[in-house]
């Protein structure tokens, strides 16, 4: 047994070494030798982070390189920014990750079969509790599917592949939808968020308006481009939304580097070496 878990531990170090020699040649490529030290000196092959939804440092991986960002990258992304909320004016703000857009998508679609709004689903039920107290704003990332005509959620066999950004400003009382391909935001999520809108505020309308966000002129930036969305609605002094985007090789760096920093800063960074 203890030769198989060897050469089964031999296969993961393999692996785990071929995805951060990539990285070296990405930086490489791109020009960031210099920066090749502090970038990956800092970071294990691999090892749990914090929090479930963060996924492994491996996946941070994924920011320096050309790979399309995913779940983990999305949350690690959403898990910066709420530290900067913390740390700022903006206390007014809820900004959540996939997992709670996700369940609101879940919440909707069975509410016909659930007995009162927000059964089972207790972390859509807690943001209604926030805002209901004076939280006055909700932003959060949500996965969709797009095609050249048009941009729905996902459901079956019909996979996401983009990603979007939600802001609901309770104050303004609109809904502002950011999508990088420049497409209108579908309306199955209109309706999701029509009515989980309507159960705290009941017969208050909702105003669908833009959200400011970078247009995507490559495959696999739109969760840069949703992420900066937010973050410039949130922090607009900090984050700027400019005409002819910013280049998605010095977005990913910058994530990178931010999202290692808050890590570090947590106290709980890196809790179990695999």
């Amino acid at each position: 047994m203890w030769v198989l878990l060897y050469w089964c531990s031999v296969y993961s170090l393999r692996i785990q070494k071929g995805i951060w020699v990539d990285v070296y040649n990405w930086l490489d490529t791109h020009s960031y030798m210099p920066w090749i030290p502090a970038l990956l000196g800092r970071v294990p092959w691999e090892c749990s982070l914090s929090h479930p939804n963060l996924g492994s440092s491996l996946d941070l991986a994924r920011f320096l390189s050309d790979s399309w960002l995913a779940d983990p990258q999305v949350n690690q992304m959403v898990a910066y920014l709420r530290s900067q909320l913390s740390a700022s004016e903006h206390h007014q703000v809820i900004l959540e990750d996939i997992y709670w857009s996700n369940t609101l998508i879940w919440g909707y679609r069975k509410r016909e079969i659930i007995a009162q709004a927000y059964s089972g689903y207790s972390i859509l039920e807690t943001v209604a509790n926030h805002l209901l107290d004076g939280k006055t704003k909700l932003a959060f990332p949500v996965f969709v599917a797009a095609s050249a005509s048009s941009v729905k959620l996902p459901s079956g066999s019909l996979y996401g592949n983009h990603w979007v950004a939600i802001v609901i400003d309770f104050e303004e009382s609109c809904i502002l939808y950011g999508d990088s391909l420049g497409k209108s935001c579908p309306k199955e999520l209109t309706d999701a968020l029509d009515w989980f809108c309507g159960q705290s505020f009941p017969g208050k309308v909702f105003i669908p308006e833009n959200l400011p966000c970078g247009t995507q002129t490559d495959s696999d930036s739109c969760a840069l481009h949703a992420l900066e969305a937010i973050a410039h609605f949130i922090l607009p002094e900090k984050y700027l939304i400019k005409k002819n985007g910013i280049d998605p090789v010095v977005l990913r760096k910058r994530w990178y580097e931010n999202i290692i920093g808050y890590l570090q800063a947590t106290v709980s960074y890196m809790y179990h070496l695999l």
